[in-house]
């Protein structure tokens, strides 16, 4: 088992469990697979810079150390790919309902985001070093100021044990870490692919520069492009800051 030496740490209050877990690791670093978890942040931080919206106590925040030296530069995106489904199935199965992963890594649930993913990996050379992995997961919070929000309560109508979840997590990362570690690319791009919101469906996308456009996913490659076909443009491979969805 890979993360057998891991280390738990609870706080009440951080800015940034993303943010803790550097600091730790420039003066003592920690075994893989060790969490550091938060009551509350503030100063969640989000993709593209956003700020992830939490109240006090009522949901899941943490960060994952790990060392994923087997990660090289021809697959950069596999690390998000194995988190994402690992997090999709686990949420799947708390709530008893259908999940999907918006590119790159949010997990949705009819529409409606219920957990996001920042990671941050350390690069030397052709390999990843190092990755700290932060996930929100909105577990019993039932008011959101987004209103694409969702929590797994106002699926089930039931409060969830933050705790519970996060040690189910852990043993389903594990999984499909140990999968990417042994080589097997390929059943977990798979899983990635066979959850992907919008895949082999039209609909409608606005572009950095502002035109919006009707468009069908066809994948995500090893590097973590959008590969898209669209009525306007024809084929086109699309990064993070380049293009958004319209819902």
């Amino acid at each position: 088992m890979l993360f057998q030496h891991a280390t738990f740490l609870h706080l009440d209050s951080i800015d940034s469990t993303n943010n803790y877990a550097a600091n730790i690791q420039k003066l003592t670093p920690l075994p893989e697979g060790s969490v550091i978890t938060a009551r509350y942040q503030v100063q969640g931080r989000g993709q593209r810079g956003n700020v992830w919206e939490s109240a006090n106590d009522q949901n899941l925040l943490f960060s994952v150390l790990l060392y994923p030296r087997f990660i090289n530069a021809s697959r950069p995106f596999l690390l998000s790919e194995l988190v994402s489904v690992a997090l999709q199935s686990v949420l799947e199965e708390a709530a008893g309902r259908e999940m999907s992963i918006k590119w790159p890594n949010d997990i949705l649930c009819d529409e409606r985001k219920i957990s996001g993913i920042l990671i941050e990996q350390n690069w030397i050379g052709g390999n990843v070093q190092s990755a700290i992995v932060g996930i929100g997961i909105n577990v019993n919070q039932v008011q959101f100021e987004a209103s694409r929000a969702i929590s797994l309560k106002q699926i089930t109508g039931l409060n969830h044990d933050p705790l519970r979840i996060l040690h189910v997590f852990m043993t389903e990362l594990e999984k499909w870490y140990m999968l990417a570690f042994n080589g097997n690319f390929d059943e977990i791009r798979k899983a990635y692919h066979s959850a992907l919101f919008g895949k082999d469906a039209e609909r409608r996308y606005v572009l950095a520069d502002g035109r919006v456009i009707s468009a069908t996913i066809e994948k995500v490659d090893e590097e973590g492009l959008l590969h898209l076909t669209s009525r306007e443009t024809g084929p086109m491979k699309c990064g993070l800051k380049e293009i958004g969805f319209l819902y």
